[in-house]
């Protein structure tokens, strides 16, 4: 019986596609139905791009019973696969997944992310940048920050890399300066799983770092993944280099790595990001390291945003002279593709 609705769906959707327009349909639970482009779903919120409205709806994704596309999309499903394929609803139970060589049965609930792709890289592509200025008469206090996000998915891997840069200057009082630089490449496997290898790049004049290098190598697991949420752990091991703008030696040191990431994004226009990883040196017995982030993001109109946002470091065996705890407060003002 399923065969049978798959070779229905294909040639159901191969009449669709040789229409001259390109037309979704989104049928509500309403008894509506929308039609015109859906553009993604992120967030449990649908965006369509209609010929009769100047701007895109946004739709409830919780409200749709059904949904037949003629485009192709980047799914991803609440236990971690991931598919490119277009989508057609057999009815308010059944979705398919018809990807280029296989169909793959599911249902809206399990959908969490929808991102429309054609050939061009910037379709699977996300980016973001955003920038912050603080000033304070007293001391002639003045504040730069500088934040920028490029990442790239397919439907088994994901990459992406981070900069952020944070300078900061006041009268009688040396410039502070801070670097951070990250690459990851994460692999999907089943059920949740990943794997994944991170590189970073830490320069801190606060923690006398001239550059902190690292590869960490990891497995994890989305405890957690809907529209709504996610909640993902890993461990894995980390090789990291420390040089110091003091005399003291090189460090090298091999460490462990927990890590703990939390991000809650149906809060209306706002996204609530908690990601935590802690070093427990192999090497360097007694030695701990700790990295922290935590963002505040709210959504404005243009694909603009607002974000503030805290980053902690914590060494409890710094260099002579170097702080244990430093802390970056931010507020910006963004954009994102």
């Amino acid at each position: 019986m399923l065969g049978l609705r798959a070779l229905l769906a294909t040639a159901t959707f191969s009449v669709v596609a040789v229409l001259p327009a390109q037309t979704d349909s989104l049928f509500m639970k309403s008894g509506d139905i929308v039609v015109g482009e859906l553009k993604s779903m992120v967030r449990s919120v649908a965006t369509v791009e209609t010929k009769y409205s100047d701007s895109d709806f946004k739709v409830d994704w919780d409200e749709v019973r059904m949904v037949r596309s003629s485009s192709q999309y980047l799914v991803q499903l609440s236990e971690g696969e991931q598919y490119t394929a277009h989508l057609y609803s057999m009815d308010s139970v059944t979705v398919l997944l018809i990807g280029a060589t296989d169909t793959t049965h599911t249902s809206l609930t399990r959908i969490v992310y929808l991102k429309s792709v054609k050939a061009d890289f910037w379709s699977r592509a996300a980016a973001s940048v955003d920038v912050g200025y603080n000033y304070t008469k007293a001391s002639n206090l003045q504040q730069f920050s500088l934040r920028a996000f490029l990442g790239y998915q397919t439907d088994r891997w994901m990459a992406n890399t981070t900069f952020n840069k944070v300078n900061s200057t006041q009268d009688a009082v040396a410039d502070i300066q801070r670097t951070d630089v990250g690459a990851t490449f994460r692999w999907s496997l089943p059920k949740g799983y990943f794997a994944a290898i991170d590189a970073s790049f830490l320069s801190n004049t606060e923690q006398l770092l001239d550059l902190r290098s690292s590869i960490q190598p990891y497995v994890g697991n989305y405890l957690a993944r809907n529209n709504s949420m996610y909640l993902l752990v890993a461990l894995g091991s980390a090789s990291t280099r420390e040089d110091y703008s003091t005399d003291d030696p090189v460090r090298t040191s091999i460490e462990g790595l927990m890590a703990l990431e939390l991000n809650l994004f149906d809060v209306g226009d706002i996204d609530l990001l908690l990601s935590s990883k802690a070093f427990p040196s192999f090497t360097e017995e007694g030695r701990w390291r700790m990295d922290h982030r935590f963002d505040v993001k709210y959504d404005l109109p243009l694909d603009l945003y607002v974000r503030a946002g805290l980053t902690l470091n914590y060494d409890n065996r710094p260099v002579t002279g170097a702080v244990e705890t430093d802390y970056v407060v931010q507020t910006a003002l963004g954009w994102e593709l």
